[in-house]
């Protein structure tokens, strides 16, 4: 069979367009993915999206919870500047206030501490003159010095109470006055309204009694 060139060239043309035609269906192929590709692919972007998602979520809660604290911290530092600008507890005064406080009650402590000492040394040597006068050291003293030691015990380990610290303080300084009817009558009320044990009272009462009796009127005519 012979053909002719315009009808070769009709078929080369034809032959063309079919194979490009073939080539381009191949490559839609190969575009495409298959089915469970299809799945994958839509799933991972569905995480993805989630994840951007919850991302956003938290950044947004973090965010509100930033802002909050910030709003509470902005509340608070304008309230102190409020407060500062009226004059109303100023950060230096009430520092110096504490600080003054502070100083006050150690001031107190050493006071009561030196004064202890000093009741505890008079009515020590107040005792050992008691027991030194033989005319009152007669009989059986073994609950006299048991009750002193008592006494003395709870005086220097500040388990005495402050009442009763400051009643024996009182008495004292009436000894150095010499004011002898109003010691007199305190120690009568004292005896009447303790709250020690009845021992310790007694013992209170006698060495008081005792230097009053005694002792000052020998330290008056030595004056004299």
């Amino acid at each position: 069979m012979s053909f002719t060139r315009s009808e070769e060239h009709s078929a080369t043309e034809d032959d063309q367009q079919a194979i490009k035609r073939r080539k381009r269906r191949r490559k839609r192929k190969a575009a495409t993915p298959s089915g469970g590709n299809t799945h994958n692919v839509v799933a991972a972007d569905d995480d993805e999206a989630k994840d951007a998602e919850e991302g956003n979520k938290g950044n947004t809660e973090g965010s509100e919870c930033l802002s909050k604290n910030k709003r509470r911290k902005m509340k608070k530092k304008r309230h102190k500047e409020k407060l500062l600008a009226l004059g109303l507890v100023p950060r230096s005064t009430a520092l110096e206030f504490t600080y003054k406080q502070s100083e006050e009650k150690e001031v107190e402590e050493e006071v009561e501490e030196k004064e202890v000492e000093e009741v505890l040394d008079f009515l020590r040597s107040t005792r050992d003159l008691y027991l030194s006068d033989r005319s009152y050291s007669t009989g059986d003293l073994s609950g006299f010095l048991n009750a002193t030691e008592s006494l003395f015990t709870h005086l220097s380990n500040g388990t005495s109470p402050p009442a009763v610290v400051s009643l024996l303080c009182r008495f004292r300084s009436l000894l150095r006055q010499s004011d002898v009817e109003t010691l007199h009558s305190v120690l009568q009320e004292f005896t009447h309204t303790s709250t020690l044990p009845k021992d310790e009272t007694e013992v209170i009462h006698t060495l008081f009694q005792y230097w009053m009796t005694e002792v000052l009127p020998m330290q008056t005519e030595n004056k004299t």
